[in-house]
């Protein structure tokens, strides 16, 4: 049977030969056979694919999959949606509305 330091190298180098995934921040941990990755991928579908992967090392009995999916182009782990035009509220005051200026959406009042 592998040590669990034999199991987390074989893991780490599954993982960097896969081509869908970028391990670059993927972190490895074995004890007991159990594998957990953390760190952060760019998809689910990474997250899935590492964990299909790590289950298919010999050795590995159980996978806990705590990756967190960070979307490229977002930041804090936020995403910035805007919308095409402004939207009012049922009063009629578009919601962009700044309050420095008193004007909505950067028009001049």
């Amino acid at each position: 049977m592998k040590t669990d330091t034999e199991l987390r190298h074989d893991v780490v180098e599954e993982l960097n030969w896969e081509p869908s995934i970028n391990a670059t921040h993927i972190d490895v941990a074995a004890k007991e056979r159990v594998v957990t990755l953390t760190g952060y991928v760019s998809s689910l579908t990474e997250k899935w694919t590492a964990e299909r992967v790590v289950k298919g090392v010999a050795g590995v009995k159980a996978v806990a999959n705590d990756l967190e999916v960070r979307l490229p182009g977002a930041s804090n782990g936020r995403t910035a949606i805007l919308p095409a035009r402004p939207s009012t509220r049922s009063n009629g005051i578009p919601l962009c509305r700044t309050i420095a200026s008193r004007s909505p959406c950067g028009r001049a009042g």
